[in-house]
Protein backbone atom coordinates (compact mmCIF):
# COMPACT_ATOMS: atom_id res chain seq x y z
CA UNK A 1 0.00 0.00 0.00
CA UNK A 2 2.81 2.20 1.06
CA UNK A 3 4.23 1.91 -2.57
CA UNK A 4 1.50 2.59 -4.27
CA UNK A 5 1.00 5.81 -2.11
CA UNK A 6 4.15 7.09 -2.65
CA UNK A 7 4.70 5.75 -6.51
CA UNK A 8 1.97 4.87 -8.45
CA UNK A 9 -1.15 7.41 -7.03
CA UNK A 10 -1.17 8.94 -11.01
CA UNK A 11 -3.63 5.80 -12.89
CA UNK A 12 -6.05 7.98 -14.70
CA UNK A 13 -9.84 6.66 -14.05
CA UNK A 14 -10.93 7.98 -17.30
CA UNK A 15 -11.49 4.57 -18.83
CA UNK A 16 -14.57 4.13 -17.42
CA UNK A 17 -15.94 6.97 -19.71
CA UNK A 18 -16.21 4.91 -22.97
CA UNK A 19 -19.79 5.38 -23.48
CA UNK A 20 -20.83 7.01 -26.80
CA UNK A 21 -20.75 10.25 -25.71
CA UNK A 22 -18.97 10.98 -22.62
CA UNK A 23 -19.12 14.83 -21.98
CA UNK A 24 -23.14 14.24 -21.27
CA UNK A 25 -21.10 12.70 -18.17
CA UNK A 26 -19.31 15.19 -16.62
CA UNK A 27 -20.55 18.10 -14.60
CA UNK A 28 -19.15 20.67 -16.98
CA UNK A 29 -19.39 23.59 -14.72
CA UNK A 30 -18.05 22.21 -11.64
CA UNK A 31 -14.61 20.98 -14.04
CA UNK A 32 -14.41 24.16 -15.57
CA UNK A 33 -14.62 26.13 -11.81
CA UNK A 34 -12.00 23.83 -11.16
CA UNK A 35 -9.91 24.45 -14.14
CA UNK A 36 -10.07 27.73 -13.40
CA UNK A 37 -9.19 27.58 -10.18
CA UNK A 38 -5.71 25.68 -10.65
CA UNK A 39 -4.94 27.79 -13.94
CA UNK A 40 -4.49 30.76 -11.77
CA UNK A 41 -1.03 29.11 -11.28
CA UNK A 42 -0.63 29.31 -14.77
CA UNK A 43 -1.94 33.13 -14.73
CA UNK A 44 1.11 33.39 -12.14
CA UNK A 45 3.77 32.01 -13.87
CA UNK A 46 3.28 34.13 -17.89
CA UNK A 47 2.71 37.62 -15.42
CA UNK A 48 6.11 36.81 -13.12
CA UNK A 49 7.62 36.39 -16.33
CA UNK A 50 6.62 39.13 -17.76
CA UNK A 51 5.88 42.05 -15.39
CA UNK A 52 9.57 43.65 -14.78
CA UNK A 53 9.64 44.71 -18.42
CA UNK A 54 7.22 46.81 -18.07
CA UNK A 55 8.19 48.74 -14.88
CA UNK A 56 11.66 49.11 -15.72
CA UNK A 57 11.37 52.36 -16.39
CA UNK A 58 10.42 53.14 -12.67
CA UNK A 59 12.63 51.46 -11.57
CA UNK A 60 15.21 53.12 -13.66
CA UNK A 61 14.16 56.11 -12.28
CA UNK A 62 13.70 55.19 -8.55
CA UNK A 63 17.03 53.75 -8.38
CA UNK A 64 19.10 56.16 -10.65
CA UNK A 65 20.41 53.16 -13.00
CA UNK A 66 22.48 54.36 -15.67
CA UNK A 67 22.38 52.73 -18.91
CA UNK A 68 25.45 49.95 -17.75
CA UNK A 69 23.35 49.53 -14.83
CA UNK A 70 19.90 49.21 -15.96
CA UNK A 71 21.53 46.49 -18.19
CA UNK A 72 22.61 44.65 -14.94
CA UNK A 73 19.53 44.84 -13.42
CA UNK A 74 17.21 44.34 -15.72
CA UNK A 75 19.53 40.99 -16.46
CA UNK A 76 19.10 39.93 -12.63
CA UNK A 77 15.99 40.34 -12.17
CA UNK A 78 14.79 38.47 -15.20
CA UNK A 79 17.61 35.55 -13.94
CA UNK A 80 15.67 35.42 -10.67
CA UNK A 81 12.53 34.22 -11.83
CA UNK A 82 13.92 31.32 -13.90
CA UNK A 83 16.22 30.52 -10.99
CA UNK A 84 14.41 30.49 -8.09
CA UNK A 85 12.12 28.10 -10.20
CA UNK A 86 14.34 25.80 -11.20
CA UNK A 87 15.51 24.87 -7.28
CA UNK A 88 11.61 24.62 -6.09
CA UNK A 89 10.68 22.18 -9.33
CA UNK A 90 13.11 19.69 -8.43
CA UNK A 91 11.39 20.11 -4.47
CA UNK A 92 7.87 20.03 -5.86
CA UNK A 93 8.84 16.61 -7.19
CA UNK A 94 8.88 15.46 -3.32
CA UNK A 95 6.22 17.34 -2.15
CA UNK A 96 3.69 15.68 -4.73
CA UNK A 97 3.30 12.46 -2.81
CA UNK A 98 1.57 14.45 0.05
CA UNK A 99 -0.80 15.97 -2.44
CA UNK A 100 -1.42 18.21 -5.39
CA UNK A 101 -3.40 20.72 -3.07
CA UNK A 102 -0.05 21.17 -0.74
CA UNK A 103 2.20 22.53 -3.62
CA UNK A 104 -0.61 24.77 -4.83
CA UNK A 105 -0.64 26.03 -1.44
CA UNK A 106 2.99 26.17 -0.64
CA UNK A 107 3.18 28.14 -4.03
CA UNK A 108 0.89 30.30 -3.06
CA UNK A 109 2.70 31.32 0.29
CA UNK A 110 5.68 32.41 -1.82
CA UNK A 111 3.92 34.42 -4.22
CA UNK A 112 1.77 36.10 -1.52
CA UNK A 113 4.84 36.49 0.42
CA UNK A 114 6.93 38.10 -2.99
CA UNK A 115 4.25 40.22 -3.54
CA UNK A 116 4.29 41.95 -0.20
CA UNK A 117 7.94 42.76 -0.82
CA UNK A 118 7.11 43.95 -3.98
CA UNK A 119 4.22 46.04 -2.93
CA UNK A 120 5.79 48.41 -0.54
CA UNK A 121 8.80 49.38 -3.09
CA UNK A 122 9.60 52.74 -2.63
CA UNK A 123 12.18 55.40 -3.63
CA UNK A 124 15.30 54.51 -1.56
CA UNK A 125 16.05 56.63 1.37
CA UNK A 126 19.42 58.22 0.78
CA UNK A 127 20.12 57.13 4.43
CA UNK A 128 19.40 53.61 3.00
CA UNK A 129 19.92 53.13 -0.61
CA UNK A 130 20.64 49.61 -1.02
CA UNK A 131 17.13 48.93 1.15
CA UNK A 132 14.90 49.10 -2.34
CA UNK A 133 16.79 46.79 -4.60
CA UNK A 134 17.24 43.85 -2.11
CA UNK A 135 13.49 44.33 -1.58
CA UNK A 136 13.10 43.88 -5.16
CA UNK A 137 15.71 41.16 -5.75
CA UNK A 138 13.91 39.19 -2.93
CA UNK A 139 10.32 39.93 -4.20
CA UNK A 140 11.54 38.72 -7.80
CA UNK A 141 13.51 35.53 -6.39
CA UNK A 142 10.57 34.61 -4.30
CA UNK A 143 8.15 34.58 -6.87
CA UNK A 144 10.40 32.78 -8.78
CA UNK A 145 9.92 30.02 -5.96
CA UNK A 146 6.33 30.01 -6.77
CA UNK A 147 6.42 29.85 -10.52
CA UNK A 148 8.67 26.39 -9.98
CA UNK A 149 5.84 24.80 -7.94
CA UNK A 150 3.06 25.54 -9.68
CA UNK A 151 4.89 25.46 -13.55
CA UNK A 152 5.37 21.64 -11.73
CA UNK A 153 1.84 21.15 -10.22
CA UNK A 154 -0.73 22.64 -12.89
CA UNK A 155 -0.22 20.28 -16.01
CA UNK A 156 0.31 17.33 -13.46
CA UNK A 157 -3.34 18.84 -11.47
CA UNK A 158 -5.47 19.12 -14.77
CA UNK A 159 -4.17 16.08 -16.32
CA UNK A 160 -5.66 14.49 -13.21
CA UNK A 161 -9.09 15.71 -13.18
CA UNK A 162 -9.48 15.56 -17.23
CA UNK A 163 -11.80 13.26 -19.04
CA UNK A 164 -9.70 11.68 -21.94
CA UNK A 165 -11.47 13.48 -24.53
CA UNK A 166 -10.80 16.70 -22.68
CA UNK A 167 -7.16 15.97 -22.00
CA UNK A 168 -5.50 17.88 -24.65
CA UNK A 169 -8.21 20.60 -24.31
CA UNK A 170 -7.70 21.47 -20.77
CA UNK A 171 -3.87 20.24 -21.07
CA UNK A 172 -3.37 23.49 -23.55
CA UNK A 173 -5.15 25.67 -21.40
CA UNK A 174 -1.84 26.32 -18.67
CA UNK A 175 -0.29 27.76 -21.79
CA UNK A 176 -3.37 29.96 -22.48
CA UNK A 177 -2.78 31.06 -19.55
CA UNK A 178 0.95 32.04 -20.05
CA UNK A 179 0.28 33.97 -23.08
CA UNK A 180 -2.99 35.52 -21.56
CA UNK A 181 -0.97 37.38 -18.77
CA UNK A 182 2.08 38.59 -20.80
CA UNK A 183 -0.34 40.14 -23.13
CA UNK A 184 -2.09 41.65 -19.88
CA UNK A 185 1.35 42.95 -18.63
CA UNK A 186 1.99 44.52 -22.04
CA UNK A 187 -1.06 46.66 -22.08
CA UNK A 188 -0.34 47.52 -18.26
CA UNK A 189 3.17 48.93 -19.82
CA UNK A 190 0.85 51.20 -22.21
CA UNK A 191 -0.53 52.79 -18.72
CA UNK A 192 2.88 53.31 -17.54
CA UNK A 193 5.09 56.48 -17.36
CA UNK A 194 7.65 55.93 -20.75
CA UNK A 195 11.50 56.86 -20.65
CA UNK A 196 11.68 60.43 -20.97
CA UNK A 197 7.85 61.30 -19.65
CA UNK A 198 7.73 62.82 -15.91
CA UNK A 199 7.30 60.21 -13.86
CA UNK A 200 7.89 61.52 -10.50
CA UNK A 201 4.17 60.83 -9.85
CA UNK A 202 4.00 57.18 -10.05
CA UNK A 203 6.42 56.87 -7.18
CA UNK A 204 3.33 55.88 -5.09
CA UNK A 205 0.98 55.33 -7.91
CA UNK A 206 -1.33 52.39 -7.02
CA UNK A 207 -1.32 50.84 -11.05
CA UNK A 208 2.30 49.83 -10.99
CA UNK A 209 2.03 48.55 -7.24
CA UNK A 210 -1.03 46.17 -7.99
CA UNK A 211 0.41 44.74 -11.18
CA UNK A 212 4.10 43.78 -9.15
CA UNK A 213 1.39 42.38 -6.45
CA UNK A 214 -1.00 40.87 -8.64
CA UNK A 215 0.39 37.38 -8.65
CA UNK A 216 0.11 37.29 -4.89
CA UNK A 217 -3.37 38.45 -4.69
CA UNK A 218 -4.45 36.10 -7.18
CA UNK A 219 -2.95 33.33 -5.25
CA UNK A 220 -5.22 34.37 -1.78
CA UNK A 221 -7.92 33.94 -4.07
CA UNK A 222 -6.82 30.41 -5.37
CA UNK A 223 -5.86 29.40 -1.79
CA UNK A 224 -9.26 30.76 -0.32
CA UNK A 225 -11.61 28.78 -3.05
CA UNK A 226 -9.39 25.65 -2.87
CA UNK A 227 -10.36 25.91 0.83
CA UNK A 228 -13.59 26.97 0.44
CA UNK A 229 -15.42 25.25 -2.66
CA UNK A 230 -12.26 22.49 -4.18
CA UNK A 231 -11.80 21.03 -1.02
CA UNK A 232 -10.90 17.80 -2.52
CA UNK A 233 -7.48 16.98 -4.59
CA UNK A 234 -7.13 14.97 -7.33
CA UNK A 235 -9.06 11.41 -7.56
CA UNK A 236 -6.13 9.82 -9.22
CA UNK A 237 -3.26 10.93 -5.54
CA UNK A 238 -6.27 9.45 -3.36
CA UNK A 239 -6.04 5.81 -5.33
CA UNK A 240 -4.36 3.50 -2.81
CA UNK A 241 -4.92 6.10 0.05
CA UNK A 242 -8.61 6.62 0.59
CA UNK A 243 -11.07 4.83 -1.25
CA UNK A 244 -13.87 6.79 0.26
CA UNK A 245 -12.46 10.37 -1.06
CA UNK A 246 -11.26 8.65 -4.59
CA UNK A 247 -14.67 8.28 -5.02
CA UNK A 248 -16.55 11.29 -3.44
CA UNK A 249 -13.99 13.37 -6.01
CA UNK A 250 -15.06 11.02 -9.14
CA UNK A 251 -18.79 12.15 -8.32
CA UNK A 252 -17.87 15.89 -8.16
CA UNK A 253 -16.79 15.56 -12.05
CA UNK A 254 -18.88 13.08 -13.18
CA UNK A 255 -23.04 12.26 -13.26
CA UNK A 256 -24.40 10.05 -9.89
CA UNK A 257 -24.90 6.99 -12.90
CA UNK A 258 -20.88 6.48 -12.69
CA UNK A 259 -19.60 3.74 -10.99
CA UNK A 260 -17.43 4.65 -9.49
CA UNK A 261 -16.95 1.86 -7.06
CA UNK A 262 -15.68 0.20 -10.13
CA UNK A 263 -13.53 3.03 -11.17
CA UNK A 264 -11.60 2.75 -8.48
CA UNK A 265 -10.71 -1.03 -8.81
CA UNK A 266 -9.76 -0.52 -12.22
CA UNK A 267 -7.32 2.86 -10.90
CA UNK A 268 -6.16 -0.28 -8.05
CA UNK A 269 -5.83 -3.14 -10.79
CA UNK A 270 -3.80 -0.62 -12.96
CA UNK A 271 -1.40 0.50 -10.46
CA UNK A 272 -1.01 -3.10 -9.08
CA UNK A 273 -0.49 -4.23 -12.74
CA UNK A 274 2.71 -1.17 -13.08
CA UNK A 275 3.81 -1.85 -9.74
CA UNK A 276 4.25 -5.72 -9.99
CA UNK A 277 6.02 -5.37 -12.80
CA UNK A 278 9.19 -4.12 -11.15
CA UNK A 279 11.52 -0.81 -10.48
CA UNK A 280 9.84 2.52 -12.05
CA UNK A 281 12.54 3.86 -13.15
CA UNK A 282 13.93 0.21 -14.67
CA UNK A 283 10.34 0.00 -16.86
CA UNK A 284 9.70 3.38 -17.57
CA UNK A 285 13.20 5.49 -17.75
CA UNK A 286 12.68 6.25 -21.56
CA UNK A 287 9.19 7.84 -20.91
CA UNK A 288 11.59 10.00 -18.01
CA UNK A 289 13.92 10.52 -20.67
CA UNK A 290 11.83 11.57 -23.42
CA UNK A 291 10.26 14.17 -20.67
CA UNK A 292 13.72 15.68 -19.95
CA UNK A 293 13.96 15.73 -23.70
CA UNK A 294 10.75 17.05 -24.64
CA UNK A 295 11.06 20.11 -21.98
CA UNK A 296 14.70 21.36 -23.50
CA UNK A 297 13.55 21.13 -27.20
CA UNK A 298 10.40 23.34 -25.78
CA UNK A 299 13.48 26.03 -25.25
CA UNK A 300 15.86 24.88 -28.22
CA UNK A 301 12.94 26.02 -30.54
CA UNK A 302 14.47 29.66 -30.51
CA UNK A 303 11.55 30.81 -29.16
CA UNK A 304 13.13 33.46 -26.71
CA UNK A 305 15.77 34.53 -29.39
CA UNK A 306 12.69 35.45 -31.53
CA UNK A 307 11.56 37.36 -29.03
CA UNK A 308 14.64 38.97 -27.87
CA UNK A 309 15.72 40.26 -31.73
CA UNK A 310 12.87 41.18 -32.72
CA UNK A 311 12.17 44.38 -31.11
CA UNK A 312 15.52 45.21 -31.90
CA UNK A 313 14.18 44.84 -35.50
CA UNK A 314 11.15 46.91 -35.10
CA UNK A 315 12.69 49.46 -33.65
CA UNK A 316 14.29 50.64 -36.90
CA UNK A 317 10.67 50.41 -39.03
CA UNK A 318 10.09 54.14 -38.08
CA UNK A 319 7.18 53.95 -35.89
CA UNK A 320 6.04 50.94 -36.24
CA UNK A 321 8.10 49.65 -33.50
CA UNK A 322 5.23 49.58 -30.70
CA UNK A 323 2.62 47.86 -33.42
CA UNK A 324 4.68 45.44 -34.40
CA UNK A 325 5.16 44.19 -30.91
CA UNK A 326 1.51 44.59 -30.61
CA UNK A 327 0.66 42.16 -33.00
CA UNK A 328 3.22 39.94 -32.43
CA UNK A 329 2.02 39.94 -28.47
CA UNK A 330 -1.76 39.63 -29.73
CA UNK A 331 -0.56 36.28 -32.47
CA UNK A 332 0.88 34.66 -29.56
CA UNK A 333 -2.04 34.36 -27.74
CA UNK A 334 -4.85 33.36 -30.67
CA UNK A 335 -2.74 30.80 -32.05
CA UNK A 336 -2.35 29.40 -28.64
CA UNK A 337 -6.10 29.60 -28.37
CA UNK A 338 -6.00 27.84 -31.66
CA UNK A 339 -4.19 25.08 -29.83
CA UNK A 340 -7.21 23.99 -27.77
CA UNK A 341 -9.16 22.91 -30.61
CA UNK A 342 -6.01 21.17 -32.15
CA UNK A 343 -4.34 18.58 -29.53
CA UNK A 344 -7.20 16.39 -28.97
CA UNK A 345 -7.91 16.63 -33.13
CA UNK A 346 -4.59 15.95 -34.75
CA UNK A 347 -2.39 14.38 -31.61
CA UNK A 348 0.20 15.35 -30.04
CA UNK A 349 2.96 14.17 -32.33
CA UNK A 350 1.83 15.50 -34.85
CA UNK A 351 1.40 19.19 -33.75
CA UNK A 352 5.20 18.96 -32.15
CA UNK A 353 6.32 17.62 -35.62
CA UNK A 354 4.49 20.07 -37.79
CA UNK A 355 5.30 22.61 -35.30
CA UNK A 356 8.92 21.60 -35.18
CA UNK A 357 9.30 21.78 -39.19
CA UNK A 358 7.44 25.54 -39.64
CA UNK A 359 10.02 26.39 -36.18
CA UNK A 360 12.79 25.76 -38.89
CA UNK A 361 11.15 27.65 -41.54
CA UNK A 362 10.71 30.56 -39.40
CA UNK A 363 14.09 30.82 -38.26
CA UNK A 364 15.57 30.05 -41.33
CA UNK A 365 13.55 32.96 -43.00
CA UNK A 366 14.85 35.19 -40.29
CA UNK A 367 18.17 34.47 -40.65
CA UNK A 368 17.80 35.67 -44.66
CA UNK A 369 16.14 38.91 -43.56
CA UNK A 370 16.72 39.90 -40.24
CA UNK A 371 19.86 41.96 -41.69
CA UNK A 372 18.24 44.18 -44.36
CA UNK A 373 17.49 47.21 -44.22
CA UNK A 374 14.98 48.01 -46.82
CA UNK A 375 11.00 48.22 -46.49
CA UNK A 376 10.80 44.46 -48.58
CA UNK A 377 13.37 43.07 -46.30
CA UNK A 378 11.25 44.43 -42.86
CA UNK A 379 8.50 43.02 -44.36
CA UNK A 380 9.21 39.60 -45.09
CA UNK A 381 10.84 39.52 -41.16
CA UNK A 382 8.16 40.44 -39.73
CA UNK A 383 6.24 37.92 -41.55
CA UNK A 384 8.64 35.16 -39.96
CA UNK A 385 8.29 36.62 -36.88
CA UNK A 386 4.91 36.20 -36.95
CA UNK A 387 4.69 32.74 -38.26
CA UNK A 388 7.21 31.49 -36.48
CA UNK A 389 5.38 32.49 -33.09
CA UNK A 390 1.95 30.89 -34.30
CA UNK A 391 3.80 27.81 -35.23
CA UNK A 392 5.25 27.54 -31.93
CA UNK A 393 2.33 28.10 -29.90
CA UNK A 394 0.10 25.83 -31.72
CA UNK A 395 2.52 23.30 -31.32
CA UNK A 396 5.74 23.19 -28.57
CA UNK A 397 4.21 26.28 -26.52
CA UNK A 398 1.09 24.03 -25.20
CA UNK A 399 2.32 20.46 -26.36
CA UNK A 400 5.30 19.99 -24.16
CA UNK A 401 3.25 20.78 -20.56
CA UNK A 402 0.19 18.36 -21.89
CA UNK A 403 2.46 15.77 -22.46
CA UNK A 404 4.95 15.94 -19.44
CA UNK A 405 1.67 15.49 -17.56
CA UNK A 406 1.07 12.48 -19.46
CA UNK A 407 3.72 10.27 -19.61
CA UNK A 408 5.73 10.83 -16.02
CA UNK A 409 4.72 9.98 -12.87
CA UNK A 410 3.56 13.26 -10.94
CA UNK A 411 7.05 12.73 -8.70
CA UNK A 412 9.17 12.79 -11.74
CA UNK A 413 7.87 15.87 -13.29
CA UNK A 414 9.99 18.38 -11.31
CA UNK A 415 12.70 16.95 -13.10
CA UNK A 416 11.54 17.81 -16.52
CA UNK A 417 10.20 20.80 -15.58
CA UNK A 418 14.12 21.82 -14.02
CA UNK A 419 15.05 21.05 -17.31
CA UNK A 420 13.13 23.09 -19.56
CA UNK A 421 14.44 26.20 -16.48
CA UNK A 422 17.97 25.45 -17.00
CA UNK A 423 18.00 25.69 -20.79
CA UNK A 424 15.97 28.72 -20.20
CA UNK A 425 18.88 30.16 -18.24
CA UNK A 426 20.99 28.75 -20.56
CA UNK A 427 19.08 30.39 -23.71
CA UNK A 428 18.40 33.80 -22.05
CA UNK A 429 21.80 34.20 -20.61
CA UNK A 430 23.70 32.92 -24.00
CA UNK A 431 21.67 34.90 -26.45
CA UNK A 432 23.34 38.44 -26.20
CA UNK A 433 26.75 37.03 -26.84
CA UNK A 434 25.27 34.67 -29.57
CA UNK A 435 24.15 37.85 -31.37
CA UNK A 436 27.18 39.75 -30.27
CA UNK A 437 29.51 37.23 -31.52
CA UNK A 438 27.25 34.80 -34.49
CA UNK A 439 25.05 38.22 -35.40
CA UNK A 440 22.63 36.00 -37.84
CA UNK A 441 23.91 33.09 -37.92
CA UNK A 442 22.73 32.62 -34.55
CA UNK A 443 19.21 31.90 -36.43
CA UNK A 444 21.12 29.36 -38.44
CA UNK A 445 22.34 27.49 -35.48
CA UNK A 446 19.23 27.10 -33.59
CA UNK A 447 17.76 25.70 -37.28
CA UNK A 448 20.28 23.16 -36.83
CA UNK A 449 19.40 22.27 -33.46
CA UNK A 450 15.41 22.08 -34.44
CA UNK A 451 16.51 20.01 -36.81
CA UNK A 452 17.78 17.32 -34.77
CA UNK A 453 15.39 17.84 -32.48
CA UNK A 454 12.53 16.96 -35.15
CA UNK A 455 14.25 14.03 -35.78
CA UNK A 456 14.28 13.00 -31.93
CA UNK A 457 10.78 13.98 -32.35
CA UNK A 458 10.04 11.75 -35.17
CA UNK A 459 11.87 8.58 -33.57
CA UNK A 460 10.92 8.31 -29.92
CA UNK A 461 8.35 10.16 -29.05
CA UNK A 462 5.35 8.10 -29.02
CA UNK A 463 1.77 9.38 -29.83
CA UNK A 464 -0.76 9.88 -26.68
CA UNK A 465 -4.17 11.31 -28.18
CA UNK A 466 -6.92 9.08 -26.54
CA UNK A 467 -5.35 7.31 -24.40
CA UNK A 468 -5.44 7.36 -20.57
CA UNK A 469 -2.80 8.09 -18.14
CA UNK A 470 -1.47 4.76 -17.92
CA UNK A 471 -1.58 3.63 -21.49
CA UNK A 472 0.49 6.74 -22.21
CA UNK A 473 3.21 5.47 -19.97
CA UNK A 474 3.29 1.61 -20.71
CA UNK A 475 3.56 2.40 -24.01
CA UNK A 476 7.33 3.45 -22.98
CA UNK A 477 7.31 0.84 -21.08
CA UNK A 478 10.57 -1.53 -21.12
CA UNK A 479 9.93 -5.24 -21.69
CA UNK A 480 13.62 -6.73 -20.19
CA UNK A 481 12.67 -4.27 -16.76
CA UNK A 482 14.51 -5.49 -13.72
CA UNK A 483 12.79 -7.05 -11.15
CA UNK A 484 15.48 -5.98 -8.42
CA UNK A 485 12.42 -4.53 -6.40
CA UNK A 486 9.02 -2.62 -6.45
CA UNK A 487 10.63 0.71 -6.39
CA UNK A 488 14.26 1.87 -7.54
CA UNK A 489 16.61 2.43 -5.06
CA UNK A 490 17.67 5.49 -3.93
CA UNK A 491 21.27 5.63 -5.04
CA UNK A 492 20.06 4.61 -8.72
CA UNK A 493 17.74 7.43 -9.15
CA UNK A 494 19.10 9.73 -7.56
CA UNK A 495 22.84 9.13 -9.65
CA UNK A 496 20.50 8.74 -12.94
CA UNK A 497 19.46 12.37 -11.53
CA UNK A 498 22.57 13.80 -11.02
CA UNK A 499 24.03 12.48 -14.50
CA UNK A 500 20.68 14.54 -15.99
CA UNK A 501 21.56 17.74 -14.14
CA UNK A 502 25.45 17.52 -14.63
CA UNK A 503 25.11 17.21 -18.60
CA UNK A 504 22.48 20.30 -19.11
CA UNK A 505 24.59 22.40 -17.08
CA UNK A 506 27.89 21.48 -18.35
CA UNK A 507 25.80 22.11 -21.81
CA UNK A 508 24.83 25.35 -20.12
CA UNK A 509 28.85 26.56 -19.60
Amino acid sequence: MCIRDRYMGYQQVWKMTQSPNPAKEVRMGYLVGYLSVILIGSLNFGWNASIFGACQFLFEWMYGWKESDSAFWRSLNNTLVPVGALVSSLIASKLMMYGRRVVIFVAAFFSIIGAIFLAVLQRPNPQTPTTGLAFLCIGRTLMGISVGFYSTVTPTYINEISPVHLTGTFGSCHQLLITFAIVMTYFLGFILPKKGEKIEVYQNNFTWKMGMAFPGIMSIIQVLLMMAVYTLDSPSYYCGKDEEKSQTALFKIYVQNMDAKDAYEKMVSGQKKSVLSGSLYSKYKTAFWVGIAIAAIQQLTGINIVMYYAPEVFKNQEGWAATLSLIAMLINFVFTIASLFMADRLGRKFLLIAGSIGCIIGLFACYLTCTGTTKVYYLFFNIAVFFFIAVFEMSHGPICWLYLSEILFSNWMGYAVASSWIFTIFVSLSTPFLFLHLKQNTYLLYTVLMVLSTVFIVVFVKETKGKTSEDCKEQYASEGSSQDGLVPKTSQFNGNLMIILNCLLYTSD
